[in-house]
Formats: C-alpha cells, sequence, structure tokens
C-alpha cells in the first residue's frame, strides 16, 4: 500500500493521511491531526503554497506574514522529500476559493458523509480533544487531501 500526505501549513499545521486500502486500492483518510504529521516515507506530499495577495484584495495579510509561512512550510515538507516523497503544491484559492472556514468544512465533512462515511469517523476519532480552533488547520488538511484525490494528485 502506498500512503500520501496532504499539509495545510500555519501556526498549527494541519496534516491528512490517505492511503491504498481494498482489492481496488481505493483511496481513504485513514489519519489526520495537527502540528507534526508523522514521519515515514509518502508517495506524494501534497502541500498548500503560501500566496502573497495583492494589498486589499480580501484574505490579502502581511507580506511578512506570507514569507514567514512558507519558510516554515519549507520545513514541514523537506524531512519528507527527503524521505523520497514527490512533493506536490496548489495554491488555495485554487483548492477552496475564497469560501469561509465554517462552511467549507460543514461541505468536507457533508461529502465525505454522501460517499465514504467511515472517513468521517476517521476525523472524529484523531481531533477528539483538540481545541476547536485548531481543528480548522487538521480540516483544511482533510479539504486539501479530497481535492488531491478528486484530481488525480495521489497518483
Amino acid at each position: 500500500m502506498s500512503e500520501y500526505l496532504a499539509i495545510d501549513p500555519g501556526e498549527h499545521p494541519g496534516w491528512a493521511i490517505m492511503d491504498e486500502i481494498g482489492p481496488n486500492r481505493a483511496l481513504r483518510l485513514v489519519a489526520c491531526g495537527i502540528n507534526k504529521a508523522p514521519r515515514r516515507a509518502f508517495k506524494v506530499c501534497f502541500y498548500e503554497k503560501p500566496r502573497i495577495l495583492p494589498k486589499g484584495q480580501k484574505g490579502a495579510g502581511r507580506p511578512e506574514d506570507i514569507i514567514t509561512l512558507a519558510v516554515t512550510c519549507g520545513k514541514l515538507v523537506g524531512p519528507f522529500e527527503e524521505l523520497g516523497a514527490r512533493l506536490e503544491w496548489v495554491e488555495p484559492t485554487s483548492w477552496k476559493g475564497n469560501i469561509p472556514k465554517p462552511v467549507h468544512h460543514a461541505a468536507i465533512r457533508h461529502e465525505l458523509g454522501k460517499t465514504h462515511p467511515t472517513e468521517v469517523l476517521v476525523i472524529d476519532n484523531c481531533l477528539r480533544g483538540v481545541a476547536a480552533r485548531w481543528c480548522e488547520d487538521a480540516m483544511d488538511a482533510v479539504g486539501l487531501a479530497m481535492y488531491a484525490r478528486k484530481h488525480g494528485i495521489f497518483k
């Protein structure tokens, strides 16, 4: 089996792991969390690439903060590249647009509930006891993993 990792960088980085399960080797969410993802070899490490938005545009932050985030992102994915993972990235607007987090996270749960209800249980089990404000980071990573699965990036 091959495992795939999605990382949403930030102060408390979110991560999600998908693995090929069953006779048809379908990709399924098997774990998620915040801060340090398990250090092991993954086939692909898919992460959100920090982007500096023009001043005044919705969601634009301070360029210094985005640069710090980019450095953090490099630190997060570097070890996985050293372990042999192929690195893939996507800009935030490509995979989630400008949808507010609560709406986007509800949509993630709804979509998983329709097509892969056991993956909702994975989220609930992995995030039990995690502060709600940090669960958002893990949910972003789950959404990022779902995007990669849907678009064939995890292959």
